[in-house]
């Protein structure tokens, strides 16, 4: 687990470089599998380490991946079955989660319930790293927390329901990993409907209905939705994620264009989470 550990924050610390200096490459290329060989080559250097090493966590991931569900997590990203927009989010809930229990190793709730955090951080967790998201969704996601949510002291009253309920949520606790499946669901959830969207706009967009754009139209079309968006910055997603969208002439139809959003994940494309800034703040 403490491979896994340093793998996991070296690979949001590629995140963090990028928006604490913008002329950093913009890590969209990179995904857990092609980041973690890249990360034992530079970790292990000569390559029967590398491969021992590789082999080793592989077989130690497959062995855990039934009985553990952060492992059965971290899998799901290593072997492709999650989106780039998905694994953005569990890097930024698993950073801040991780800064929480540096910053408090001596607090008795984190020392007894080790591989728990409580419902008020929970909250505070999805508020950095779901800033776009509506109410309605942020609800959403507290609402599941709660259902998984447990009391840190056993006499205190298990609600199954938390309408109504003038509580402390900070008594509450949720699992790590069940924390963070709500939360990397959630962000697909949202990108399904980002995409419903994207596709509603682009059938107006396409006045001609030809079933393309020209890349003008596309950027316009873009930043409309997405307000927080500039032409800069869609350029600079675009062309690292599909180059090839740029060329002169090039023409975007309509599945190009989610192709392109499913790599470069425009809406969360902005969210920062500065690990040395406290999460209550």
């Amino acid at each position: 687990m403490k491979l896994l550990h340093s793998i996991l924050m070296d690979r949001l610390s590629t995140l963090a470089s990028h928006f604490l200096d913008p002329s950093e490459p913009q890590p969209l290329a990179s995904g857990l599998p092609a980041f973690l060989k890249d990360w034992m080559k530079k970790r292990f250097g000569v390559s029967t380490l590398v491969q021992q090493n590789s082999w080793d966590l592989k077989k130690s991931l497959e062995v855990y991946r039934e009985t553990n569900a952060f492992i059965e997590l971290v899998s799901e990203f290593l072997d492709g079955s999650k989106t780039s927009a998905q694994l953005t989010t569990f890097l930024h809930c698993y950073g801040m989660v991780e800064r929480i229990r540096a910053d408090r190793p001596t607090d008795p709730q984190q020392l007894v319930h080790s591989h728990f955090i409580n419902l008020e951080q929970a909250v505070k967790i999805v508020g950095k790293a779901f800033p776009f998201i509506q109410e309605r969704q942020q609800e959403r996601i507290r609402s599941r927390a709660w259902a998984m949510s447990v009391p840190s002291d056993p006499q205190q009253p298990n609600y199954t329901a938390l309408d109504g309920q003038n509580l402390n949520l900070s008594n509450y606790l949720i699992e790590d990993a069940k924390f963070y499946g709500i939360a990397v669901d959630e962000r697909f959830s949202l990108q399904q409907d980002f995409h419903q969207e994207l596709t509603n706009r682009f059938k107006v967009a396409d006045r001609a209905q030809i079933g393309v754009l020209d890349w003008v139209q596309t950027q316009r079309l873009l930043i409309e939705i997405i307000p927080w968006l500039d032409a800069h910055r869609v350029h600079n997603l675009t062309s690292q994620a599909c180059p090839d969208l740029l060329r002169p002439g090039a023409k975007i139809d309509l599945q190009n264009l989610l192709t392109l959003d499913s790599k470069a994940d425009f809406v969360g494309s902005t969210v920062s989470v500065n690990l040395y800034e406290p999460i209550d703040s």
